[in-house]
């Protein structure tokens, strides 16, 4: 027998024997089937071999959940007209355990937290909980489009963000479990917001979750009439008898409006990840020049500091105004040796300590890279170092053993390294009081905070009082105390985390953008003879992405962000350098060639946030850099508000970033096409009433680009029935509006 608890026009329906959830409806349409169990759990088991995935890698494990469930209590609070409701259901399964689900309904959400006890006699160990929900959609694909703000689209079709469902093969997978570049985990590199939009009723039913201590990893599904998502929360713990682990929270929502607006209202629950420190504004015109002293990959382009030192004028007049300093190669390279020790990490101590004062006297800011994996226990196989005198006696190893995680076989846990438990607090305190000696010595301003969640594994020591999940976000949670620490005698100190979800924006006031990594690949030919990195190129996709619809994705990307974190985006990092594995690396300039490559950097510059460059991924536009970079600066940028769908052009192929601040504006537009165009510009319809408040408006016109070419004039009928532009191939153009008094 089915029972139901309806509240707000949510009705949940769950099998009274079991307790099994059978399906969850708004507004009279049942939107959510479960044929399947929602929660099941896999216990037991044993961890995979010692490397960066024993934790996924499981094997001979339990699942429980599917069979033999008997509800023990329901409790339903219905609440007031404007308060919550709470359904909680107690059910016993596989008889040693015990699930509790406790659903709060609001009014277009619904929230889950779950519990798992051990009922049984012994110590049991608890690996991970399986979310599966299904029916979205259900016989409804013509109209309903995929909505998975940040994600990157799937790389065999060609991108098209308004595909119904039912053109896309049978079955078809639109996210994986597996690994993408830097981690797929949410909330800590993905929204985790997924679902489907309606777009025949303007209609979203999205799914989400939300903690800051378990990460997840999920799929959607096209499979047949509907769309089924599939998600895996590592939980890894052991818990003795009468022992639980709470976990959540999970979300279900339905929301009307249009996709950004479903958006922003899923993500109101990542308003706990705001970053609340110093105004965005005092932020937003930060560009990084990323450099390496030393050999990497066979290729040296600063021997020394003192070279570094000879470039920085070049480096400031290219429109950079931080350098951020890798580690030294080959050695210690992304590893750690002692975080005190300058002269083994970055190599001169003293010739760094004079760059940072030439780069502040030329009024450039100096980040250097901090590594949390941990310190080489010998050479690594597959890194082919050159002859060298290498050290592999970190003083960590010896002297500090309950710094490092450990496997479940008793082993210290490993990647190529011996890896750190960053949730241990006097290693936390460790890494803060270094990390004020750095400052205090080198008088850098601050750090980029390198792979955080690298070491992606519990820890099982049974002689420390953490569950072994603590370790899992620990890399991202720690930088709360650490900051504040550094902050009490630095305070405004650059965070720079690699991190790229909603998680990281609490915790740092800057992330990268490797989720925007797909887009250049989509948007241009590649040109090389070698071809590219196939992390997210594949010859399907290439090439087929155009702005109005990259436009769409940017929106919604942004909207799953919260408040207060800069996204620094960036064309060429170290990492995308080496991805494709070429002898010397390889470029964009040299994947896409340099006209196309301008128009990619002006996009990362003009884009919400910060920006960043590989050093090198200049060369052949210099002057392009010199004459751009610098209006970042631009105060419509530094003021104003961002928007990719605020100005339209007739040409979807017309990349057009708006920037307003009041009735000024900046608009970063440029041609992705090697043809020269003329195109009609005008005002989206979302901006009129921003902008066109009185009659008979009028704006100078100047393009910041080529300041020697003569102004125009826009009335406030132009913006709307649309004004002309000429754009040469690959053209860029900076267009500055000012308005005219009356």
């Amino acid at each position: 027998m089915i029972s139901y608890v309806e509240h707000q026009g949510i009705r949940i329906g769950y099998d009274a024997s079991t307790g099994e959830l059978k399906s969850m409806g708004w507004n009279g349409r049942q939107e959510l089937t479960f044929s399947l169990p929602l929660i099941q759990f896999d216990t037991d088991g044993e961890s995979g071999p010692n490397n960066d995935g024993q934790m996924v890698r499981v094997q001979g494990t339990n699942r429980i959940g599917a069979e033999d469930g008997c509800l023990l209590s329901a409790f339903f609070s219905p609440g007031e007209a404007d308060e919550d409701a709470v359904l909680t259901l107690n059910r016993t399964i596989d008889r040693e355990w015990e699930m509790s689900l406790t659903f709060r309904i609001g009014r277009s959400d619904v929230a889950l937290r779950v519990a798992l006890r051990n009922k049984g006699t012994t110590d049991r160990v608890v690996r991970s909980l399986k979310w599966t929900l299904g029916g979205m959609g259900r016989n409804r694909l013509r109209d309903c489009e995929i909505l998975m703000p940040g994600y990157a689209p799937e790389v065999e079709l060609p991108y098209l963000p308004r595909r119904p469902l039912d053109e896309y093969p049978n079955p078809m997978q639109f996210a994986t479990e597996g690994a993408t570049p830097y981690g797929a985990d949410e909330p800590g590199n993905r929204s985790g917001i997924m679902g489907i939009y309606d777009a025949k009723e303007g209609v979203a039913l999205l799914t989400w979750w939300v903690s800051d201590t378990f990460p997840m990893k999920s799929r959607l599904l096209r499979i047949d009439d509907q769309v089924t998502r599939e998600s895996t929360v590592y939980c890894p713990c052991r818990l003795a008898p009468e022992e639980s682990v709470e976990i959540g929270t999970f979300y279900f929502g339905r929301f009307v409006g249009d996709r950004v607006d479903a958006v922003k209202q899923a993500a109101s629950s990542f308003a706990p990840y705001r970053y609340a420190g110093e105004p965005i504004q005092d932020r937003r015109g930060l560009s990084i020049c990323e450099i390496q002293v030393g050999e990497k990959m066979a290729r040296t382009v600063f021997e020394s500091y003192h070279d570094v030192i000879q470039r920085l004028e070049d480096i400031r007049e290219l429109g950079f105004n931080a350098l951020e300093i890798m580690p030294r190669f080959p050695f210690p390279s992304y590893s750690v040796y002692d975080f005190y020790d300058i002269e083994t990490t970055f190599g001169d101590q003293a010739g760094l300590i004079e760059l940072v004062k030439a780069a502040h006297k030329a009024g450039i800011k100096v980040i250097i890279d901090i590594v949390f994996h941990g310190p080489l226990e010998e050479e690594p196989k597959d890194w082919c170092m050159p002859e060298g005198n290498y050290r592999f006696d970190s003083p960590y190893l010896e002297g500090h053993p309950e710094w490092f995680s450990r496997h479940e076989n008793g082993d210290f846990a490993r990647t190529y390294t011996r890896s750190f438990d960053l949730s241990n607090p006097e290693l936390q305190h460790h890494i803060a009081d270094a990390m004020i000696h750095l400052i205090r010595v080198l008088n850098v301003d601050g750090f980029r905070l390198d792979a955080q969640t690298w070491n992606f594994f519990p820890n099982w020591d049974p002689t420390i009082d953490r569950p072994p999940y603590a370790a899992l976000y620990a890399g991202y949670r720690m930088i709360e105390e650490i900051g504040a620490k550094v902050a009490v005698q630095y305070p405004h100190k650059i965070m720079y985390t690699e991190g790229c979800g909603p998680l990281v924006a609490r915790y740092h006031p800057y992330r990268y953008n490797y989720d925007y990594h797909w887009i250049y690949p989509a948007m241009a030919t590649v040109i090389d003879p070698r071809g590219m990195s196939d992390k997210f190129w594949r010859k399907a996709s290439e090439n087929t992405l155009v702005w109005s619809d990259l436009a769409e994705w940017l929106e919604e990307a942004e909207a799953a962000i919260p408040d207060g974190v800069e996204v620094v985006h960036h064309t060429d990092s170290h990492d995308s350098h080496e991805w494709a594995g070429f002898h010397q690396g390889q470029f964009n300039r040299e994947a896409f060639g340099l006209d196309a490559h301008r128009v990619f950097v002006g996009m990362a510059a003009f884009m919400k946030g910060g920006f960043m460059s590989f050093y090198g991924a200049e060369l052949g536009n210099e002057a392009f850099y010199r004459r751009l970079l610098p209006l970042r600066h631009h105060k419509t940028v530094a003021f104003g508000d961002c928007s990719y769908t605020g100005m339209i052009a007739d040409d979807s192929r017309i990349i057009a970033i708006l920037w307003t601040n009041g009735q000024r504006w900046l608009l970063y537009v440029a041609n992705s096409d090697g043809a020269e165009k003329s195109v009609e510009m005008r005002l989206s319809r979302s901006k009129h009433t921003h902008f066109i408040q009185t009659d008979s408006m009028k704006w100078e016109v100047n393009d910041l680009m080529n300041p020697t070419e003569s102004l125009r004039m826009l009335s406030d009928t132009d913006m709307i029935e649309g004004w002309s532009l000429q754009l040469d191939a690959y053209g860029v153009r900076v267009l500055e509006g000012t308005p005219l008094e009356r």
